[in-house]
């Protein structure tokens, strides 16, 4: 008899024994869809918290930035850098809730799934295991190559909603600048001198 027939004609339940030992070994049930539903409902919720709450904070600020930058002088590159640093500053703030609630999101999904335990055995390296050859081969494998093309998609629609997203703020941005023409020349002038 083959080894799928076997398996397939097992009518007993699981022992308590072997119940315990799948689950000392981490071979616990996991639903993939559990995990991309909460990316979804933290992506939703991403859409409407963040241009409530931080979107219209960081515009204030690169606005201010922008109407000061005449006033700002930039004589060398500690000054640059130091500008850099603040929108960068404000960048990351805007940033932190997503990932935050992205991060939260994937932690609560796997724990309504199963309690968590760790299995050393599960994360030990297998020095046997480690290849280049192998590796590259599964990099540039038919396999690797779906996965390089599906982690493109997600970026391009990812980058899609994102511009969906700043669009409105982006055409502000524009419009600020060409009604101030003398704050757009300042800041070129500036930025060649330099």
């Amino acid at each position: 008899m083959s080894e799928g027939a076997d398996k397939e004609s097992k009518t007993l339940e699981a022992t308590e024994k072997r119940v315990q030992d799948a689950l000392e070994k981490g071979n616990v049930p996991v639903s993939r869809e559990m995990s991309g539903f909460a990316s979804l409902l933290a992506i939703l919720s991403i859409v409407v918290v963040i241009p409530a709450v931080g979107f219209g904070r960081f515009v204030a600020v690169m606005a201010t930035t922008f109407q000061l930058a005449p006033d700002t002088p930039i004589e060398n590159g500690a000054d640059a850098v130091a500008a850099l640093y603040a929108a960068l500053f404000e960048a990351a703030r805007l940033l932190a809730l997503p990932v935050a609630i992205l991060a939260l999101a994937g932690l609560l999904a796997s724990v309504a799934q199963n309690q968590p335990r760790l299995v050393w055995s599960r994360i030990a390296p297998d020095l046997k295991r480690i290849s280049i050859a192998s590796g590259f081969g599964r990099l540039t494998g038919m396999r690797g190559l779906v996965e390089a093309l599906r982690s493109m998609l997600k970026v391009g629609a990812v980058g899609i909603a994102a511009l969906i997203v700043l669009k409105g703020a982006w055409m502000g941005f524009v419009v600020f600048v060409h009604k101030t023409p003398q704050l757009s020349s300042k800041a070129c002038k500036r930025i060649q001198s330099v």
